[in-house]
């Protein structure tokens, strides 16, 4: 569930990215919606996106690794909030990939 959460919230990161250029192009949510709204959304799909990621510690699956890569990638998404709210889209979409990295190894491992 975090997986697609934090790709949902990349997309709209990348939309207030896009902003200026793709005006008049095609129609996003940071087109509809003012960007402090975007943010607000996206801010919102951020905490659904860290409790989700909990979910394993909650139904008895995670393994101390999984905790270790699982907190990682949430203290580098809070991190990416932080840019998003400074006007930093670039910067924030830039740690989201890192974060999402770090989640997708943290999910892997509970394969093993």
């Amino acid at each position: 569930i975090d997986g697609s959460l934090f790709e949902f919230r990349s997309q709209i990161i990348k939309d207030i990215e896009d902003n200026e250029t793709d005006r008049g192009h095609k129609i996003s949510l940071a087109h509809v919606l003012k960007t402090h709204h975007v943010n607000f959304i996206s801010l919102v799909i951020l905490a659904l996106a860290i409790l989700t990621g909990y979910l394993p510690l909650f139904l008895g699956r995670a393994t101390s690794l999984y905790l270790v890569l699982v907190t990682l990638a949430n203290l580098i998404n809070i991190l990416a909030a932080r840019e998003l709210v400074a006007g930093k889209a670039a910067g924030s979409a830039s740690m989201l990939k890192k974060a999402m990295l770090i989640g997708l190894v943290a999910q892997l491992s509970l394969l093993v």
